[in-house]
């Protein structure tokens, strides 16, 4: 199945798609298809949120954890910018906000950090440099 299509991705997702492409000479998109043969995309997803939220819960303690709920709302509020162009920051913000505020915080955190790293491959892409000329 195709990526585009096993994705269900919109037109502006499949444009980021292909930023991302090229910024990484095709590796992604070559990589990621097969993956899916080995692994279900939403079951990934899932544990990734569940076993982060449990990390966090694990190392803060109850007022740290209550207290998250208000950069909660701001964090998710901070991601509604524009994402064109940045695949990681689309990806990650096609992802159901979970119910958990634990896992609903770790997610909106997880979408305004990959926003800051696609800002920083576009600037890379932007000025021309390939391979290892841009790490």
């Amino acid at each position: 199945m195709a990526a585009a299509a096993q994705l269900r991705l919109t037109a502006d997702h499949a444009g980021n798609l292909l930023a991302g492409r090229r910024a990484c000479g095709g590796l992604a998109g070559r990589a990621i298809p097969d993956g899916w043969r080995f692994a279900d995309p939403a079951a990934i997803v899932g544990c990734r949120l569940t076993s982060a939220a449990d990390a966090l819960r694990h190392h803060l303690d109850r007022p740290a954890i209550a207290s998250l709920a208000e950069p909660s709302v701001l964090l998710w509020k901070g991601w509604l910018a524009p994402v064109r162009g940045r695949p990681l920051t689309s990806a990650w913000s096609q992802v159901p906000r979970p119910r958990d505020t634990v896992a609903s915080a770790w997610l909106a955190a997880t979408i305004v950090r990959e926003r800051r790293g696609d800002g920083h491959v576009l600037a890379a892409v932007a000025a021309g440099p390939r391979g290892l000329d841009a790490t």
